[in-house]
């Protein structure tokens, strides 16, 4: 499954073959995800108002969560708008 707060038209929603499950309308900051054995969010976390709650609801559903988020000095939220999250390359 693949989640996204976007609800496309219709027209805009993308088709591919296979088993894969695209849920749109979904909240990953308040939206309970289904248990599974991973999961991934790749450049994803930086863009959420609650990423902590994202994360807290992430890991109550997976054992092993594989999590990446853009290097701020060069890609953080001062080149990007809809970055809305910054962390240092420590945390």
């Amino acid at each position: 499954m693949a989640a996204n707060l976007w609800q496309p038209a219709d027209h805009e929603r993308p088709a591919w073959p296979g088993g894969a499950e695209l849920v749109y309308g979904h909240d990953l900051c308040s939206d309970r995800l289904p248990h599974a054995d991973a999961a991934t969010m790749f450049e994803v976390i930086e863009h959420l108002g609650d990423a902590p709650a994202a994360l807290r609801l992430a890991w109550q559903a997976v054992p092993l969560l594989v999590a990446s988020f853009p290097n701020p000095v060069e890609h953080g939220s001062h080149h990007n708008p809809y970055h809305v999250n910054d962390w240092t390359l420590d945390e």
